[in-house]
Formats: structure tokens, sequence, C-alpha cells
């Protein structure tokens, strides 16, 4: 199942189960996924048994948070500036202390583990946008600007579509 459309945001989701590999861990639906974003594809779908709700969640708290994640310490930079600026203050053990908000622009890391390629941050540089900065295990780096009401509509299809899986589990 796609949700979103993969020229901006896509959530591509393919439940379970597999031979032996569950449908449900715990209460969420679990399978196969990636993100599409602007037509390149992050993650592993060699991953057969990946738990869908972290991604749900993390990509609405995203939308929630869109307006706030941005710091004054990131403009003029190109894109790669802004990730390496990102990367060593919440990857690389930065010395000095950095801006709270950061935390807060991770992005598919510490998500899933079909997500262990690639390291990411989203930052709104103006109003109503979101830019993907992404580098892949090989180190190729990608960004690309999404609209907020699009990644809210993907986020958001992808999060009721789950929760009506997972309420019908519990009910069944």
């Amino acid at each position: 199942m796609l949700f979103g459309h993969s020229s901006g945001l896509a959530i591509e989701a393919v439940p379970g189960p597999e031979a032996g590999l569950p449908r449900f861990v715990g209460s969420s639906l679990a399978g196969r996924m990636q993100v599409h974003l602007a037509g390149r594809i992050v993650g592993d779908f060699n991953e057969p048994c990946c738990v869908f709700r972290p991604l749900a969640d993390h990509l609405t708290t995203i939308c929630a948070c869109s307006a706030g994640l941005w710091h004054e310490s990131l403009d003029g930079l190109r894109p790669y500036e802004m990730f390496e600026s990102l990367d060593r203050a919440c990857f690389q053990g930065q010395k000095e202390p950095y801006p709270a908000v950061f935390n807060l622009m991770g992005f598919l890391t510490n998500v899933s583990e079909c997500f262990n390629n690639a390291k990411g941050f989203v930052v709104a540089p103006k109003p109503g946008v979101l830019l993907t900065l992404v580098q892949l295990q090989d180190d190729v780096f990608f960004s690309c600007e999404i609209t907020v009401a699009e990644w809210c509509a993907a986020s958001a299809s992808f999060a009721a579509w789950l929760l009506d899986e997972e309420r019908a589990h519990a009910a069944g």
C-alpha cells in the first residue's frame, strides 16, 4: 500500500505475515516498509518484520512540530552544510551545547531497523515547506522539499489506516 505521492512524500507498507513471522508485534501491525522522498526510496524492503507504529508516530510528530523545525544557526547554509551541522551536534558528540530544537529535527534515524542505512534530518526553512536532509550508508546525500500540507496528508493517511488495522486486530 502506498500512502501519499512518491513525487513528494509517500509511505509504502506491506503488512505481514511472512513464513514464520507475525503480522502483529504486540498491538502494532508489522511487515515491510519504506519511505519515498521526491522519487528517492529510503528503507530496506528486505527487512521483513518491522513494526509500523513508530514510523506513523514519527511522521505525524514532524507534521505537528513543522512550524518550529528551524534555528537561526542554520540560516544561509546549503542543505549538506545543514546536515553536517545537525549531525555534528546530535550524533558526533559536539562539545558545545546545541539548540534543543535540533533534537526534534531527526528524521528516520533510530525509527526502525529498515532505516538503518540512512541518517536524516528535516527542517522548515520557510513557512509551509519541509526540507529533508538524508545521507545513505554509502555516503550518498540528497535533500528534497515537501510541502507541509503534503507531508501531513501522507502521514495522516498512513496513521489512520494503521489505527484501523490495529483496532480491528484488538477487536478480533
